[in-house]
């Protein structure tokens, strides 16, 4: 439920969203709205919204699912595609990276949950986000 996702959330000092593939993570973009400092990967629209060293940090998805031209990495079901990176040596080095995100957030967390709410995109303000939909929807009616 809502409730039990909030006090959830709310338990918490920091979010961790290690992903080699989600695109757009909600959950980050909430944590931030929480003074949630966030350590994620540096993937897809992740890197938009986390800005590194201010509102959380990012780590290097070393496993690149699209190549410097756009084209797919990858072939093939979701769940194949998940377990070859499962078995790929980048996940030790995930491990290691998460860690040291994690030292450097704890080193400052007070300057990181502050940042959380001063440092947000204008992009990202709810009021924003919810005016582009109706314009879309009425673009579309």
């Amino acid at each position: 439920s809502t409730n039990e996702y909030l006090e959830l959330i709310n338990s918490i000092d920091i979010i961790i969203h290690p992903t080699y593939f989600d695109t757009h993570a909600l959950s980050l973009l909430e944590a931030i709205k929480l003074k949630k400092p966030s350590i994620a990967t540096n993937t897809f629209a992740i890197s938009e919204y986390i800005i590194d060293g201010i509102t959380g940090v990012l780590i290097e998805n070393r496993y690149h699912p699209y190549s410097n031209s756009k084209n797919p990495n990858f072939s093939g079901k979701a769940l194949d595609y998940a377990k070859k990176i499962e078995r790929m040596d980048i996940n030790s080095h995930l491990i290691e990276d998460i860690k040291k995100a994690i030292e450097i957030l704890y080193s400052n967390i007070d300057s990181f949950n502050e940042n959380c709410l001063n440092a947000r995109k204008p992009e990202l303000n709810d009021e924003y986000i919810l005016e582009q939909w109706e314009s879309i929807f009425k673009k579309i009616q």
